[in-house]
């Protein structure tokens, strides 16, 4: 009962205050509705979770809706990843940045550029993103993100630099985008992007963040490592962006099933 109770809480949560459907039982147990509460993202939630949370629902509206047609939500398939930026559309983001007139934006920018293509960080985790949470030694910037994917992240050499230098600009507990805030909102970043003009080429978080797997993939990482900088353990997550790593050529699959270095 009690997991019955756990997929309907949601669900019917869902219907009443999201979408506006009266507290009916034939208007919310019903089939169609459930699959398209199923197809709707659920955070951390696996795909099997999911699966069975809607078999759940499907199996209350047998009880208290029998007269509903009943159809099995569709399989639900990973959102397709956005195509990363190209080596020239990541210059023209930083001559934009660059352009800005006030130090403070371009430090904010900076951050966020970096957040994203230095340590694919979403624009979430940029923004939660404490002073406290950086780890500057001779080893390189490590990152610790908090939850949902708690992880340590090693910031890519060339951007480290930014964070380093936020390390020593604000105390721990204060943020290191937009340092003065207290609280971070659900699009803090995207509302400063916002508020600062028109972009070369839109900028968004979560596309820095494919542009960081690529390259990391393209230059022959460990799948396993990316997948924990990712702070993710599904493979679905990391195979949609497989189709933007370059194809190896027949040295480099030679060379990589030999375990040699001379892939020529």
């Amino acid at each position: 009962m009690r997991e019955f109770m756990g997929s309907a809480a949601p669900y019917v949560d869902w219907c009443h205050r999201v979408r506006g459907i009266a507290l009916s039982r034939e208007l919310i147990f019903d089939p169609e509705l459930i699959a398209a509460y199923a197809d709707l993202p659920h955070g951390r939630l696996k795909s099997t979770t999911v699966g069975n949370h809607a078999s759940r629902l499907q199996g209350i509206t047998k009880v208290v809706n029998a007269d509903s047609v009943q159809r099995r939500p569709s399989q639900r398939k990973p959102s397709d990843a956005q195509a990363p930026y190209t080596k020239f559309e990541v210059e023209d983001l930083w001559e934009w940045v660059d352009a800005h007139a006030s130090a403070e934006s371009r430090r904010e920018l900076t951050i966020l550029l970096a957040g994203g293509l230095g340590a694919g960080l979403t624009g979430r985790e940029i923004s939660d993103l404490r002073v406290g949470d950086i780890t500057v030694n001779a080893r390189g910037v490590m990152l610790r993100v908090g939850a949902p994917r708690e992880r340590y992240v090693h910031v890519l050499p060339h951007l480290e630099h930014v964070f380093a230098d936020a390390a020593g600009r604000a105390p721990a507990q204060a943020f290191v985008f937009l340092p003065h805030r207290r609280a971070t909102a659900k699009n803090t970043a995207s509302n400063f992007l916002t508020s600062n003009g028109r972009m070369p080429a839109p900028f968004s978080t979560q596309r820095a963040r494919g542009t960081w797997i690529t390259s990391l993939l393209t230059d022959g990482r460990d799948i396993r490592a990316v997948m924990q900088a990712m702070g993710v353990t599904d493979f679905s997550a990391i195979a949609r962006y497989l189709k933007y790593v370059p194809a190896l050529t027949p040295g480099e699959y030679r060379a990589q099933l030999r375990g040699e270095k001379d892939a020529a």
